[in-house]
């Protein structure tokens, strides 16, 4: 056994030997290990000192960071409560407890909601203010004005308030949780005694809230926790497991006002935990993974390994340059020799170098013949080869038909059809390419061979491997039979084909057969036929199995097929965006045209659809030249072959690009739109200009219009008008010396009207407003 052993690892011993004793090879390691490991040694040094500053930085400015934020936040939350404090003490309020008759007097509570709006409208974080009065069956809410108890889940949450406990609070409410509100309500109570008579309760937008958070703190997780101990919101992404563990809470409760600190959670996380604890109990609290302060300093970890591998590099590079100069050209072709046989070939098996470079010589031209003898056995017969040439009935093969018959063992006189097998809705296999096409091809052929040389079905044949991307079969009887018959057998020899493929590689295809002739040379027009017969799927028949057959077709004139109107309904709800709308009509409209049952005309009527879409798009302003120069359109449509591949290239290819040039070119034209609706408001403010009016200069539908106005200038047509009279009624003040009535009645409002509107829009009257600007 040890000799054996012996045997077979001397060789690679001795050359291993040989190696080790190159001295310069020996320097080169031992000069790369003496340079990485003191490179290697001082860098995990210097990062572990850096990383030890680097977090005494972080936090230093994580605390100074979150002094910043927690000033910034209580500004925020100060202010909310100095509004709501000076709401709940103002002159309406303290009227609105002891005024008799207060749930009858409109007008009283109509005043009450513009108070309310006014502080809501001066304030972007808040969303709704609302007043509930001990006792009342309604709520006053800045938004929604007069509101029902029972008709609004907003007012539930009055229910939640702890009234009893506190006088004024920051609360999660469940409905205005689920809506996205904080809520800070604070009870009003009477002057006299301190007794309360109800809630003034602010709803504050938090994602508002989160977004300046968010902006303040940059990549920490902030929360805010109030005197109880509990979150009351968090800068977007922070996670509330965060402040779950134990030490974080003994942390948290310490005494002291500010505190840093490392922690290390179950998972082996460390995280740098900050607080900074206010004068009103509230905490604010700053989380920081310890991996984002190591990111600062992960350059000298690159550096330290680009070091190591250059020098790597130019070792192997000295060693391979000193290596060519000692092996000599000989010992360069024997270890290409040994590498080439795969280790077929030993050099300790010969006696010299020349008998090895002789042995590796006559092995590379066995192993040449074996490949030869393999491409001859896989390349196409000559046999395949005339088939297909006389499929397309070549113009080599006319006058040499039948010696070449001869040749290759054909029997000229037999009965002959040709079958073709076509991949059906390759687009929808996620599995292929649509270049795959020949090797599913490819595939088919091996199977319909395989299931003709089974012999069940008494026919024989020829299969031809993916000609036009499709398998072919030149087939006839084994045996003396009828035509009929033939075509019983055939049909069969089919139906199994497709439901092989279905069921081995679960694809589904589609086979087409040609007319039956009694000489060869006609093959050609049987495969024509074939091709012909596929064509069947173009107007929606799928049997699977289609058979060239003469027929009447059914001649209708183009007005009957073409409809024009469904043309229309379909740009009409690719203009409106409605996609289902304009797949609908693509279904009547290939209803249609398919009862013609004429291929060339149903390919005609789709391509001038097409061009129709286009001709639409064009006249709409779109720019047909780039469309066309980076979307080959019609020759996509070409490539279509099925009813079921075209619906699906107009649905989901053409379709798209329609809606996106429309809706780029419209998103255009309407502002242009609104741009000289505005101007033309300006400047004819005083002659009462309607929606109508302006959408017929502009040639838009009235509603259509008024959605697009609201878009481009955030305001409605009707609060733009009333801006326009506003602006008139400016000039008139300080210009003229008309009474207020008169320029109430000049831009088409009564006089106390026009007082009202004006204190709204201008927070003063119009009287006051003349004052100031004419004195200025």
């Amino acid at each position: 056994m040890w000799n054996r052993i012996r045997t077979l690892y001397s060789p690679k011993i001795r050359r291993s030997l040989k190696f080790r004793k190159n001295l310069l090879n020996r320097l080169v390691w031992l000069s790369c290990v003496s340079i990485c490991i003191p490179a290697i040694i001082t860098g995990v040094l210097y990062h572990q000192l850096s990383m030890s500053k680097a977090e005494r930085q972080a936090i230093d400015q994580n605390l100074t960071n979150l002094t910043h934020v927690k000033d910034r936040v209580e500004e925020i939350l100060h202010n909310v409560e100095q509004d709501s404090f000076q709401l709940a003490t103002g002159p309406l309020m303290n009227e609105a407890y002891r005024k008799p008759g207060y749930s009858t007097d409109y007008l009283f509570q109509n005043d009450l909601i513009n108070a309310i709006s006014r502080t809501r409208n001066l304030n972007r974080l808040i969303g709704d203010i609302m007043l509930y009065r001990f006792g009342d069956d309604y709520v006053l809410s800045g938004e929604f004005g007069n509101l029902l108890r029972k008709r609004n889940d907003f007012t539930e949450d009055i229910y939640n308030i702890p009234v009893e406990s506190k006088r004024a609070q920051w609360v999660w409410l469940p409905y205005g949780k689920a809506k996205g509100y904080i809520t800070f309500w604070r009870q009003l109570t009477k002057p006299n005694d301190g007794s309360g008579w109800g809630i003034l309760m602010y709803q504050i937008k938090i994602n508002v809230l989160q977004n300046d958070l968010e902006d303040m703190s940059g990549t920490a997780a902030l929360f805010v926790r109030d005197t109880q101990g509990d979150i009351l919101f968090s800068s977007p992404g922070a996670m509330p497991s965060l402040l779950a563990d134990s030490q974080v809470k003994d942390l948290l409760t310490s005494e002291d006002p500010t505190k840093s600190s490392y922690i290390r959670d179950d998972r082996g996380h460390t995280y740098l935990y900050t607080y900074v604890k206010t004068a009103l109990g509230r905490t604010y609290v700053s989380v920081i993974p310890r991996e984002w302060i190591a990111r600062e300093f992960l350059w000298i970890q690159w550096l330290v390994t680009l070091i190591v591998i250059l020098v790597v590099i130019m070792s192997i590079g000295i060693t391979m340059l000193h290596l060519r100069r000692i092996y000599n050209p000989i010992e360069q072709l024997i270890k290409y020799g040994e590498q080439l046989s795969l280790g077929n070939m030993r050099r300790e098996t010969v006696e010299s170098e020349v008998s090895f470079l002789k042995d590796c010589i006559d092995y590379l031209k066995d192993e040449t013949h074996k490949i030869n003898s393999y491409v001859s056995r896989i390349e196409p017969t000559m046999r395949e080869k005339f088939l297909q040439m006389l499929l397309e009935w070549n113009p080599l093969i006319r006058h040499s038909l039948d010696e070449d018959c001869r040749t290759h063992r054909i029997n000229p006189n037999e009965i002959y059809l040709v079958m073709i097998v076509d991949i059906e809705n390759l687009h929808k296999e996620s599995r292929f390419l649509k270049d795959d096409e020949p090797i599913v091809a490819y595939a088919a052929a091996n199977m319909m061979n395989e299931l003709l040389q089974t012999g069940q079905f008494l026919i024989s044949g020829y299969i031809l491997n993916s000609h036009e991307g499709k398998a072919s079969a030149i087939l006839y009887p084994e045996k003396e039979m009828s035509t009929d018959n033939f075509l019983l057998h055939i049909r069969r020899y089919a139906v199994e084909v497709r439901r092989l493929m279905i069921e081995i590689m679960k694809i589904e295809v589609s086979v087409g057969i040609g007319k039956v002739y009694t000489h060869i040379a006609d093959a050609s027009v049987s495969y024509q036929e074939a091709k012909n017969a596929l064509q069947q799927r173009i107007y929606g028949k799928n049997e699977g199995v289609f058979f060239m057959v003469d027929g009447n077709k059914m001649h209708r004139s183009a007005s009957q097929v073409f409809s024009q109107s469904v043309e229309a309904q379909m740009i009409q709800a690719l203009r409106t965006g409605d996609k289902a709308k304009a797949q609908d009509e693509l279904q009547h409209f290939s209803e249609s045209i398919c009862t013609t049952e004429d291929p060339g005309f149903i390919y005609q009527c789709y391509f001038v659809l097409l061009a129709s879409l286009l001709l639409f798009l064009r006249s709409e302003g779109g720019n047909t030249y780039h469309l066309l120069s980076e979307n080959m359109l019609f020759e996509e449509l070409r490539g279509c072959r099925t009813s079921m591949e075209i619906h699906d290239w107009f649905a989901d290819r053409l379709f798209g690009i329609f809606m996106k040039v429309l809706h780029e070119e419209n998103k255009g034209k309407a502002k242009s739109a609104v741009a000289q609706i505005c101007q033309y408001m300006r400047e004819h403010a005083l002659e009462g200009v309607s929606l109508v009016q302006c959408s017929e200069l502009v040639g838009m539908n009235p509603t259509y219009f008024s959605s697009v106005f609201k878009k481009e200038t955030g305001m409605n047509f009707v609060e733009f008008a009333i801006q326009c009279k506003l602006e008139q009624s400016k000039s008139m003040l300080v210009q003229t010396d008309m009474s207020i009535h008169e320029i109430a009645s000049a831009i088409g409002f009564s006089g106390r009207h026009f007082i009202r509107i004006f204190q709204k829009y201008n927070n003063t009257t119009p009287n006051q407003f003349r004052i100031m600007y004419r004195k200025t």
